[in-house]
């Protein structure tokens, strides 16, 4: 879990692939309710490492930038 913060919405989808909170409140509700959820849980923690597979490596990383710059 992380701390909603907008620049994330560029890497993950929240609640599908990383989970975010904006208060202590909330941040509470949702470890409460996660810890009686394994299946949801489960499920968010796949897709975010599926995701983080995919997206976010140093060699896509790289290859992003190098693209960027005109760099094959």
């Amino acid at each position: 879990m992380g701390v909603r913060l907008p620049e994330w919405e560029d890497f993950y989808e929240f609640d599908r692939e990383v989970v975010v909170y904006s208060s202590r409140e909330e941040l509470a509700d949702k470890i409460e309710f996660y810890l009686g959820h394994e299946e949801a849980r489960e499920k968010i923690r796949r897709a975010g490492f599926l995701r983080a597979r995919r997206d976010h490596t140093w060699h896509k990383r790289f290859e992003r930038a190098f693209a960027e710059m005109g760099l094959s």
